[in-house]
């Protein structure tokens, strides 16, 4: 069995293609084929958000090869958990996951809710585990990356995801949302189809 990770496929979104020219030749069809090629049924596979723009998006998570666990990204936050399971999803991540030691993550958990609101923590969606040797925070949005467009609510999500990446000492941030652009910080990690060549990347 081995474990991928991609994020932002966008699929049923063909007006993407006006925001991001590396897409002009591939449609969902040829992604399809691309993630088929590559993961096998028994594999799994992290989506890190923005899998899907319409609705007939959705379904290709059924035709899509291994046990997909979904991180919801601001395309995905209206689906409910039962909607994407019954869409094919193996796992939905739409909270703050801390899968570290119990006692650090009651420690962590108490700070964050004597620092920040109950209403901010609850629309903020990541997951810090313990990863070959590596401590890495899993998030739609990037940390330590400066976007002009992004609204106040972002801005709040993003302070929350870099307070949790300093006080749990992650190593690194895998991320999407940000799509061709590149993270210049070193810590950050983008993985959006536009940096994988539209195919899942391969972590072990």
């Amino acid at each position: 069995m081995s474990l991928f990770i991609i994020a932002d496929t966008h699929f049923g979104h063909d007006n993407i293609k006006l925001y991001e020219p590396l897409r002009e030749s591939i449609d969902d069809e040829m992604m399809i084929d691309l993630w088929n090629s590559v993961v096998c049924d028994e594999d799994e596979v992290w989506h890190l958000g923005d899998f899907a723009f319409k609705s007939k998006g959705w379904d290709y998570a059924k035709v899509l090869k291994g046990k997909i666990t979904l991180l919801k990204g601001n395309h995905d936050f209206k689906k409910s958990t039962a909607f994407l399971k019954e869409h094919g999803f193996e796992r939905v991540i739409d909270s703050i996951i801390l899968d570290i030691p119990l006692e650090e993550k009651q420690v962590i958990e108490q700070r964050l809710h004597d620092t920040f609101s109950q209403e901010l923590l609850s629309s903020c969606i990541c997951w810090i585990q313990d990863f070959q040797g590596k401590r890495i925070l899993f998030s739609h949005y990037p940390c330590f990356y400066h976007d002009v467009y992004a609204q106040e609510i972002e801005n709040e999500r993003k302070a929350v995801l870099e307070t949790l990446f300093d006080w749990c000492h992650c190593d690194l941030n895998y991320h999407g949302h940000i799509h061709s652009k590149i993270n210049e910080d070193k810590r950050c990690v983008n993985v959006g189809v536009e940096h994988t060549r539209f195919m899942p990347l391969k972590l072990c």
